[in-house]
């Protein structure tokens, strides 16, 4: 996979055709990914696309994706936090959570803007104490503006791991706010 490879690593960044289309079949527009920092590359002859995570306007991580299977890693070493963090800016009053980022990125195609997705997707097994679960300290890279908001929509999948994931961020963030 793409372990500590730096973007120049990587060949061709640009959303070509193949990303594009990838993209569109899913009904998130190209522009839309584009305006969240979403690039395409590829490595081994294979299309990826690497959607950029980022606290304080920095790049700290990156989690690159194959088109033509699901199949993703992140860079070695970076930073684990929510992605699209930008959007808690400002207290807003209402922030939606979803399982992954192309979950954020439809319901931002539905007009949504405050959209943050974790970094993991869903745990595969239930957590006793999801508050001091080492699995959930992404959280604590936002914890002031998390502190902020006014209530949560947990848009997490409804198999059994979306539902372990949504039990364990109403606990840390607060059933009254979810």
């Amino acid at each position: 996979m793409f372990g500590t490879a730096t973007i120049a690593d990587l060949g061709d960044t640009q959303v070509n055709d193949q990303h594009k289309n990838w993209l569109e079949q899913r009904g998130i527009p190209s522009d839309l990914a584009a305006r969240l920092g979403i690039t395409g590359a590829t490595k081994d002859g294979k299309a990826w696309l690497t959607i950029p995570y980022r606290l304080d306007g920095q790049i700290v991580n990156r989690k690159h994706r194959r088109i033509d299977e699901k199949a993703h890693s992140m860079d070695k070493g970076g930073k684990l936090c929510l992605w699209n963090s930008e959007a808690l800016s400002g207290a807003p009053h209402e922030v939606i959570i979803t399982e992954g980022e192309f979950d954020a990125l439809a319901a931002m195609r539905c007009g949504f803007d405050r959209v943050v997705s974790v970094p993991n997707g869903a745990p595969a097994e239930a957590c006793d104490d999801p508050v001091n679960a080492n699995r959930y300290s992404f959280l604590w890279e936002t914890e002031k503006q998390l502190s902020e908001v006014g209530s949560f929509i947990l848009a997490t999948d409804a198999d059994k791991p979306g539902q372990f994931l949504a039990k364990d961020l109403a606990a840390i963030l607060g059933a009254e706010r979810c």
